[in-house]
């Protein structure tokens, strides 16, 4: 989920880089926090947006993930389900150039 469009930089920030003095308690939070959100399917999207106000107003937005971008894992939860995984970018990487509000 983005805010501009076409999708920038500003778009890919980690909540590291957007909110550095978030404490966060475990080692797991910790690292999640250095990737960005992104999800599997349209489903996915729509419940995040359905439990997060702040993702409400969001534009969805698509692209294909390729292993020369950066790494990604599953990190599902009981709040944004199966679909959430966490996206770690390479620092040359420009993963919103790829990206298209759909």
């Amino acid at each position: 989920m983005v805010d501009y469009n076409p999708p920038c930089k500003k778009d890919f920030l980690s909540l590291q880089e957007r909110r550095p003095e978030c404490v966060l308690a475990t080692d797991n939070e910790k690292c999640q926090a250095c990737g960005i959100s992104v999800y599997t399917d349209l489903e996915g999207i729509e419940l995040a947006k359905n439990v997060s106000r702040g993702l409400r107003r969001k534009k969805t937005a698509k692209g294909i993930l390729t292993p020369d971008l950066g790494l990604i894992k599953n990190t599902p939860s009981q709040r944004t389900g199966d679909s959430h995984h966490t996206f770690w970018y390479h620092i040359n990487a420009e993963p919103w150039k790829i990206f298209q509000v759909i």
